[in-house]
């Protein structure tokens, strides 16, 4: 008998990868509160914020929105997630307005009505969004826009002397509150991480750790673009805790084609910690000389 082919395509390089890395993306506009604070967490109270609206549509017996919440949150019901996250978030503010990004990554986009949905609800619906940690305070935002598109693969820069990883949120690196300083830590997690995506991306990437250590360590990383920056996280296991990261640019020189597609899919992943409360999110260009 012959055994039946696996469901998931091979992607034998990073190049395979981040061709097939597949994004449905959710981008809304809503007026900005003035009291709404911007600061490091304010993704992770709008994570929060979404993850009670899809959990209260999940409730109230809405099939997408069940499987939507199990699969997105599957600590919030007694169970335990074998691949990462399968969404990104991001947030700003900007002229006035208040800007949301939802990623869904792969196969995670077949979710996307509840999971739209329950944002748009999360943002627009009393009791609101924690307008900030300090005083407690919520409130709805009046919607502006909000758009969805879908992108199948992402394009790496063009090889370069050198890149420049511009992260707008911090990059975490090594264990909780601790300023970690190990950047090659950056690319082997990137790695590993887009391993963990398998069930998720349908393709089957095996790196060799290993071999992205090495490769890692022999590149050259100028960090004095970077800042340290130090917060208050919060989460409903650990209550209040000290994080630290960085924020801004990380100069990387030494990129060869296949480290330049792993660092591009990492503009999706995210890198370091917590990237499902917002940290690592990075633009990836060439180095203006």
């Amino acid at each position: 008998m012959t055994a039946a082919p696996s469901p998931l395509a091979c992607a034998q390089t990073a190049r395979d990868l981040v061709a097939g890395l597949a994004v449905t993306r959710l981008d809304l506009q809503c007026e900005a509160d003035p009291r709404l604070d911007a600061d490091f967490e304010l993704v992770a109270r709008l994570r929060g914020a979404w993850g009670h609206a899809l959990r209260a549509a999940a409730a109230a017996g809405q099939p997408e929105a069940i499987r939507a919440h199990a699969l997105f949150f599957p600590d919030k019901i007694g169970g335990a997630g074998h691949a990462g996250p399968p969404y990104r978030l991001a947030a700003r503010i900007e002229g006035g307005r208040f800007h949301v990004t939802l990623m869904l990554i792969g196969f995670a986009g077949r979710w996307r009505d509840a999971a739209f949905e329950a944002m748009i609800t999360a943002l627009t619906t009393p009791p609101g969004l924690l307008l900030d940690r300090r005083n407690g305070r919520r409130a709805p935002l009046r919607l502006v826009s909000a758009n969805w598109t879908r992108s199948e693969g992402v394009e790496p820069p063009d090889p370069a002397r050198a890149v420049v990883l511009e992260f707008h949120t911090p990059l975490m690196l090594g264990p909780s509150g601790v300023l970690g300083t190990a950047f090659d830590d950056i690319l082997v997690g990137l790695a590993d991480r887009a391993a963990q995506m398998e069930p998720w991306i349908g393709l089957r990437f095996e790196p060799r750790l290993s071999w992205w250590r090495d490769r890692a360590r022999a590149l050259n990383y100028e960090c004095s673009g970077l800042r340290p920056v130090t917060w208050d996280m919060y989460s409903s296991v650990n209550g209040r805790t000290k994080a630290s990261g960085y924020i801004g640019r990380l100069a990387v020189t030494g990129a060869d084609e296949e480290v330049l597609a792993l660092l591009a899919a990492g503009t999706v992943l995210h890198a370091g910690g917590s990237v499902s409360k917002g940290c690592g999110r990075y633009d990836l260009y060439p180095r203006p000389w």
